[in-house]
């Protein structure tokens, strides 16, 4: 039995709007990883006995880190000739356009500047606690992504395949022209803003530039009488569909639509940082905060990035120069984090312990 079946998704991104101000789930769950981060961090805390006025500074640090980074991560990783051209759009974070590569080279600087001025202990020991949470700040985002159908996956005939809608979408242009499956049919909503002056053909095909086989045509008369019109494409079956609006006897295009089902690229991502988090909250408490400098945060290191560099092959591409590339800019970026993670592991069983010993005596075990 196919449980998906090509899920139609097109949730609003928008929690309220207010006119000029919208409450926005990325927002919100963005937010709340911050709030759940600092409760995590402080329960860690409470358990080592770390001083409390730490944690403020660090979840300061950690958020300038984490915005800087992921912003010129994106500017120089991804559209590097674009802001070199215009720089004053660097600061124009509201337009988008966040890289996860650069909030972690962020994070990190971040927390080394940290451990300088707040802690005065290594960089290793925040950081192997601050991944935990940045694990959990993965899934948070990546749902937010999800909701918001953006970093989207590659087309997938198989059953578990999203049909990501709306205007954000990429494949179509709601709510002018809509589609959407109905087990095996394809039911597809025109509503104009300006009334046709001629009759429109609907042509379905497989490829973008080919007319393909004509579906219905609209007469501007059944436009006026209803404002919108639903059309019912029978019998298709679970591929990618161009679906292409052309207007009077020229057969002039006026819309084009792309039907296909995608890889939810986000969930697996999500489920990938809810098991790294777990896993990592689960390693900690099970060695009681006695983490070898390093060892978490090259745990997190590999299994993040390696993660990140699978699931790559199932998204489309962010950027138009990563098209024909045998491997993309997430997944060669991800190659020198995984190295480094197993560096830090290895690197943690012998230096990493001894530093720990050496700077937390009071917590030695017997």
């Amino acid at each position: 039995m196919n449980f998906f079946l090509y899920t139609n998704w097109n949730p609003s991104p928008e929690i309220i709007n207010l006119g000029s101000f919208a409450l926005r789930w990325y927002g919100v769950l963005f937010g709340m990883s911050f709030v759940l981060g600092y409760a995590i961090i402080a329960r860690m805390f409470k358990l080592e006995k770390a001083p409390e006025k730490w944690l403020d500074p660090l979840v300061i640090y950690m958020a300038a880190g984490t915005f800087l980074g992921a912003r010129l991560g994106h500017c120089f990783f991804y559209e590097p000739g674009y802001y070199l051209e215009h720089p004053l759009e660097i600061l124009m974070i509201w337009k988008g356009g966040l890289a996860s590569h650069g909030a972690a080279v962020g994070i990190i600087l971040a927390m080394f500047v940290a451990s300088r001025r707040v802690t005065k202990r290594s960089v290793f020991w925040i950081l192997d606690r601050i991944v935990v949470v940045v694990a959990l700040s993965g899934l948070m985002i990546r749902t937010g992504n999800l909701i918001n159908s953006e970093i989207i996956g590659s087309e997938t005939d198989g059953s578990w395949g999203i049909v990501y809608q709306g205007p954000n979408a990429g494949d179509q242009d709601a709510p002018v022209f809509f589609a959407e499956w109905k087990n095996d049919d394809i039911r597809i909503t025109y509503a104009p803003e300006n009334m046709p002056k001629d009759t429109l053909y609907l042509h379905r095909s497989a490829e973008k530039e080919e007319q393909g086989v004509g579906v219905a045509k609209i007469p501007p008369a059944s436009l006026r009488e209803m404002g919108k019109v639903t059309l019912r494409d029978e019998n298709v079956p679970h591929q990618a569909w161009w679906y292409t609006l052309y207007e009077g006897p020229e057969k002039t295009p006026v819309w084009r639509i792309h039907v296909v089902g995608r890889h939810p690229s986000q969930v697996y991502e999500a489920f990938a940082y809810t098991l790294i988090f777990v896993f990592l909250l689960l390693v900690y408490y099970r060695q009681r905060g006695r983490v070898p400098y390093a060892q978490h945060f090259g745990l997190f290191l590999i299994l993040t990035f390696t993660a990140r560099f699978i699931i790559e092959f199932f998204k489309e591409g962010q950027v138009g120069f990563e098209e024909g590339m045998t491997l993309n800019m997430g997944q060669l970026l991800s190659i020198p984090f995984v190295i480094g993670g197993i560096f830090f592991v290895i690197w943690s069983r012998g230096k990493g312990k001894e530093m720990m010993n050496r700077e937390q005596p009071e917590t030695q075990e017997a």
